[in-house]
């Protein structure tokens, strides 16, 4: 339910967003219909039909039908604000903050440490403390802000499942040493012509056949908690796959735990891995 509610928000902003482009536009014209020279006999466009003109342009351009007030397209033209403009207006954050936390959230993402909802309010709550001090009300932000400023910039942000990351590699992980290893592998390529097709790249990875990973699934409306039966298996399998620089791949290498090899592994291998 409360994913449904989320997406539900997020399309009633993109909805939002649609509509105040359509008012800009048509605003727009409108004022340059006023501006406009008009040729002996000719009358300027009334607000209505210019209202009905954007229409039936975004209808023809969208198949979606917007009706505009030309009382709203008016107020624009004069200087009024949309709701949205409104909102964003006595939001706590300034347009350079908002854009400082959305930098901020990506970074700790790429860096391995992704915030979560909560951990996005404090910083959020931190900034606003460091410019307003005591003007900042003792109750922060909304129980639900973080949620509400990702759904604000979904274009840039998402919600994911996270998935672990041993600390070691994620320490490898980091600008400098990956320049480093580009640099070397370059000047090595570089010294010794090794052609595409003669570089690799090959990974390992260890998967648990009996134990699963968190994923969203479905149960009966309303239930607190949804279990999901797992074999309890903790035997290790290895797979290894290989490819190359000039795009083409090696087979890969699957290796099991056993003295004997067994004829049920060559099932469901769409890939002809190796045993």
């Amino acid at each position: 339910m409360v994913n449904k509610v989320k997406s539900q928000e997020l399309k009633n902003q993109i909805n939002r967003k649609e509509v105040d482009d359509l008012k800009a536009y048509a605003s727009k014209t409108y004022a340059e219909e006023q501006q406009r020279s008009l040729v002996p006999g000719e009358k300027k466009k009334s607000s209505c039909q210019i209202c009905q003109d954007a229409s039936d342009a975004h209808f023809a351009a969208t198949g979606r039908r917007i009706p505009l007030s030309f009382n709203t397209l008016v107020c624009h033209a004069k200087g009024g604000v949309t709701l949205t403009q409104s909102n964003g207006n006595k939001s706590w954050l300034t347009e350079q903050e908002h854009e400082i936390i959305v930098q901020f959230a990506i970074e700790m993402a790429q860096q391995g440490f992704p915030l979560s909802p909560r951990w996005l309010k404090e910083h959020a709550e931190a900034v606003l403390q460091h410019r307003l001090g005591k003007d900042f009300p003792e109750g922060g932000l909304g129980r639900d802000w973080g949620n509400r400023f990702i759904t604000k910039h979904h274009n840039r942000l998402g919600m994911y499942w996270s998935s672990a990351l041993d600390g070691p590699r994620g320490c490898a992980v980091n600008p400098i040493t990956k320049e480093e290893y580009f640099a070397i592998l370059k000047e090595v390529r570089e010294k010794y012509a090794i052609p595409d097709e003669l570089v690799y790249g090959a990974d390992e990875t260890g998967i648990q056949s009996g134990i699963g990973v968190t994923e969203r699934v479905v149960g009966p409306a309303g239930a607190k908690i949804q279990h999901q039966q797992r074999s309890g298996n903790r035997e290790n399998i290895t797979v290894l796959p290989t490819i190359c620089t000039d795009g083409t791949t090696v087979t890969p290498t699957v290796i099991y735990k056993g003295e004997a090899f067994q004829t049920k592994w060559l099932q469901n291998n769409p890939l002809d891995a190796r045993y």
